[in-house]
């Protein structure tokens, strides 16, 4: 799970530079309008590097059911998998909070602890977060084509270059990320969404 909130938390496209407020080439360069990196919550990054993957705890070969929970103090998430309820693993690194999800305090615990840069507090935190998600939103599914970073943020050592905790945050090879490589390699690779639901929190499973 990641949260990037904006200081405007209304509807708006960028485009090229504008992206990225810290970039150079931006004529509003180092006013910083989003935070482009997040605060993530993954397992594997917070030492519980058995929870999700092939033969894992959260088995990645079969069928699961993810539940996201958006409350006012903190975001998680259960797994159900062959009928049994899986918890997400609380952090297994000291320095933060013994809790399992994206919280205020899990956020400010990632830069002292990690290095991460400290953007989400920047642009108003956990509780830009929380305004953003009180306004209408719409669900998109998709599979990511990262030319950027080769998707190495979401289950390999990211940046590539870096080492110490927080650096890994996957076991994948820092050269398998590149989006051109499933199309050759595992040209019959497929994902299948289902069941979607939404509603009040214990009305969907």
């Amino acid at each position: 799970m990641i949260a990037k909130p904006c200081v405007d938390v209304d509807y708006e496209v960028c485009s090229h530079g504008d992206c990225n407020a810290l970039d150079p080439r931006n004529p509003q360069h180092g006013q910083l309008l989003c935070d482009r990196t997040g605060c993530d919550y993954n397992p594997y990054r917070l030492g519980n590097t058995t929870f999700y993957g092939k033969g894992k705890t959260v088995n990645t070969d079969k069928k699961i059911t993810v539940v996201t929970r958006f409350e006012e103090d903190e975001v998680t998430q259960f797994f159900i998998q062959d009928g049994k309820r899986i918890e997400a693993p609380k952090p297994n690194h000291p320095g933060f909070p013994d809790e399992s999800g994206i919280s205020a305090g899990h956020c400010a615990a990632l830069p002292p602890n990690f290095g991460d840069p400290e953007h989400f507090g920047q642009v108003g935190g956990y509780a830009r977060h929380n305004e953003a998600l009180r306004r209408p939103m719409v669900l998109a599914l998709s599979i990511s084509k990262d030319h950027w970073a080769n998707n190495l943020w979401l289950d390999s050592v990211y940046p590539p270059q870096r080492d110490g905790p927080g650096a890994e945050r996957g076991p994948c090879p820092a050269n398998q990320g590149g989006p051109g490589l499933p199309w050759v390699e595992v040209d019959d690779s497929r994902v299948a969404w289902s069941n979607i639901r939404f509603g009040p929190i214990g009305t969907t499973v």
